[in-house]
């Protein structure tokens, strides 16, 4: 309905965030793509091929000083990876990310990962689309419980394009973010998922994160190599995610006037590494490339294993702004290409190609280190476009997953939380408990200062309530009991004070459930009886989850049973009055300017887009063609991919399989090959292009040894072109080849 004066539209909020979700969607993937295209051009820039190996040392550490700088001055909330600082913005915070962190993380990330930072970008850009979305809302007058059901939209969104993953990165959100596989979110989430890899697609085009050549179990024997892959993979993600915890806690515990300079401690790492072994530097997705392809040698994937561990542990724990999603997979595609180079030493003729164990060892690496066995699965799968290697790989993540829970209790993510003082609720729980401790506490009560004198507090103290809080200059402190404060007067301690019987606590970590009782808002009215009994008190202190030593209200057992006696005095947060919120006409005016706004942006971008894009494909594919006439195999081959990431042309794909079959990498060269054979399907290659693809095609596997497949390659030349005696030469070569095999 409406009305004269003020024009008001009466509807409900959940009837536009299904628009608010496609704009999120839109927005979230071009602003990863801007960020993807940022950190890989900076990167060139600071990293040109042929560049002095002082740059190894010098640039990370000076990208790391200065982004320290600006992250402790103007953008605390930027630093790390962004999961766990997403999470408390949810749980804690109602959804609250500020534009200022989302600019930070932004600008800071582009410039560690460009600098050559052994950080990923997947999880600041999780935080940055999570970010996108609560600002968004904010903006348009959202209430807060919309607002928190935007967040993982946003995070899902940003995954989908940072991994061009949309399954994974709705697994992810649910399973990490969310902790519930039935969230009432999960239609938007999975909408704004498919419209952010919609957006990078139409922006940088339809190509995998790596390709990988073609997967085949030789022999059963091979499931018992890959169930050692998992259990070493389970060992390494408790080595890496101990190292990192370990030395976080020792940056944490310098002085404050240190934290900008922190991360040098990472910058210094990795670049004395990468003066060694470049492979060390950023995310590392070229040698995860090689590694796939078989073309990185067993000890030098074995080294790099030890050293990613080193210099991602450093890089994070000192503080610098990037994510592990990425040198998690790179840890793992090496200790499976380890594995599977002395597997294949061993059995040559009962395993497969190291490719198959480097693929596995990244879900493996993953599932150990992230905790998300269901996401770990279905990512490998999506980034490598194979689904043939799924039973391999969930046998390994399996192992893996077992292994680090045993040996790790803590998920990395929750562990990080702890070492900040943050606890967060397990499980699925987002204020949707009927009656919780928020319902029950009481914000006016008795407290106590440690300086107050024992006989003084014990004189005017309520015995009834049997416990009272204790505080210092840092918070609380703890519970003093009546028997206490009698057992010091009985022992002639009445003019001490009372923090002699409360001993503060060293550390946050000794602030657990057995040494510092307490209960949170959100905490369901039966943890409040539990603890109340488990601690032997008849009054708990209720603290943030932010802070334990934040002090909110006191609760004991007769506030309980009041309020279930009684019922809740209002519904919780998640209930709240605004589900059923009118919303002004400005708000939907507003949602219909953004929607128009994102479409005629995204337009122009990929008008704008594509042509660069063409006449940038058109200049890698040139310098290729230069580098090859030269001879320069390994510099050509990356020009041509260059050319052919941005533009899906048959030209560019034989040209990068020929270049890939002179220099000897035939299983990679016959992926291309028969990726156009496939495209090809509807028959839209002429028979020029036709015939070098097959000519290509035949000249790979006469190369490989696979003799029969050439002669039927090599024979389709000739049906496309009877005059073609060069293919007819090498049928001949063929037959010889095959005749020579039967004896």
């Amino acid at each position: 309905m409406t009305t004269k004066g003020g024009r008001t539209v009466q509807i409900q909020e959940d009837k536009i965030l299904l628009l608010l979700t496609l704009i999120i969607g839109a927005v979230v993937g071009l602003v990863v793509v801007a960020f993807i295209v940022l950190t890989e051009d900076l990167g060139a820039r600071l990293y040109p091929a042929g560049g002095a190996a002082w740059r190894r040392v010098i640039i990370p550490i000076v990208g790391a000083l200065g982004t320290g700088f600006f992250l402790a001055r103007y953008f605390p909330n930027a630093r790390g990876s962004g999961i766990p600082q997403t999470k408390a913005a949810l749980f804690l915070r109602d959804g609250y990310i500020s534009l200022r962190t989302v600019l930070g993380k932004f600008s800071m990330c582009s410039v560690t990962l460009a600098s050559g930072i052994a950080l990923g970008r997947e999880g600041p850009s999780v935080q940055v689309g999570a970010g996108i979305a609560s600002v968004l809302g904010r903006r348009l007058g959202l209430s807060q419980s919309s607002i928190r059901a935007l967040v993982p939209v946003g995070a899902s969104a940003a995954l989908a394009a940072a991994f061009n993953t949309p399954i994974a990165a709705v697994l992810f959100s649910l399973e990490e973010v969310m902790g519930d596989m039935h969230a009432p979110v999960l239609g938007s989430i999975v909408l704004s998922s498919a419209t952010s890899w919609i957006v990078l697609h139409l922006v940088l085009g339809d190509e995998p994160l790596f390709h990988v050549p073609a997967y085949q179990l030789v022999h059963p024997v091979e499931f018992v190599f890959y169930a050692v892959l998992g259990l070493l993979g389970g060992l390494v993600s408790v080595a890496f995610v101990r190292l990192l915890l370990w030395q976080r806690a020792y940056f944490l515990r310098m002085p404050k006037w240190t934290v900008w300079v922190q991360p040098v401690a990472g910058g210094l790492t990795v670049g004395l590494l990468g003066w060694f072994m470049p492979g060390v530097l950023g995310v590392g997705y070229g040698f995860v490339s090689q590694a796939l392809n078989g073309q990185v040698l067993v000890g030098t994937m074995a080294l790099l294993v030890v050293l990613k561990i080193v210099a991602t542990a450093t890089c994070y724990s000192s503080g610098n702004a990037g994510g592990i999603f990425g040198p998690s997979l790179f840890i793992g595609a090496m200790l499976g290409g380890a594995l599977g180079g002395v597997a294949h030493m061993l059995l040559p003729d009962y395993t497969g190609s190291v490719g198959a164990y480097a693929l596995v060892g990244m879900g493996a690496a993953f599932a150990g280190i992230v905790r998300v066995p269901m996401t770990s699965v279905i990512m490998i799968f999506e980034i490598t476009r194979d689904y043939s290697i799924i039973v391999p790989l969930m046998i390994s993540n399996l192992m893996s997953y077992f292994i680090s829970s045993r040996l790790q209790e803590e998920p990395i993510y929750e562990a990080l939380q702890h070492q900040d003082g943050i606890h967060l609720p397990t499980g699925s729980r987002i204020r949707e408990v009927l009656l919780t401790v928020e319902h029950a506490f009481r914000s006016e009560f008795l407290l106590l200062s440690s300086d107050d004198r024992i006989d003084k507090a014990a004189s005017f103290v309520d015995r009834s309530q049997g416990a009272w809080p204790v505080v210092d200059r840092g918070g609380l402190r703890g519970m003093v009991t009546t028997e206490q404060l009698d057992a010091a007067m009985a022992d002639g301690l009445g003019g001490s004070p009372v923090g002699e019987i409360v001993p503060v606590a060293v550390s946050i970590e000794e602030l657990n459930e057995a040494s510092f009782p307490h209960v949170h808002p959100d905490h369901p009215l039966e943890t409040a009886i539990q603890r109340l009994a488990q601690s032997h008190l008849k009054s708990l202190p209720v603290v943030s989850r932010s802070n334990v030593r934040e002090l909110i209200g006191v609760i004991s057992l007769s506030d309980v049973l009041k309020t279930y006696s009684v019922g809740a005095p209002g519904q919780p947060l998640a209930d709240e009055a605004a589900r059923g919120k009118a919303v002004p006409a400005r708000l939907l005016a507003g949602v219909a300017a953004a929607l128009v706004a994102v479409v005629i942006l995204s337009g122009f971008l990929n008008y704008f887009y594509r042509a660069e894009r063409i006449n940038r494909a058109s200049r890698y594919y040139q310098a290729g063609t230069q580098l090859l006439a030269k001879e320069r195999y390994d510099e050509a081959i990356e020009q041509y991919r260059n050319a052919l990431s941005i533009s899906h042309t048959v030209e560019y794909r034989l040209a990068l399989a020929r270049v890939l079959i002179q220099s000897g990498r035939l299983n990679e060269a016959s992926i291309y090959l028969n990726e156009v054979l496939r495209d090809n399907a509807a028959g839209a290659l002429a028979k020029p292009d036709l015939e070098k693809l097959y000519q290509g095609l035949g000249e790979a596997e006469f190369a490989a040894a696979d003799y029969a497949d050439a002669k039927d390659a090599f024979s389709n030349v000739l049906k496309i072109n009877p005059g073609n005696r060069g293919a007819a030469k090498r049928i001949e070569i063929c037959d010889w080849m095959l005749s020579r095999a039967k004896f």
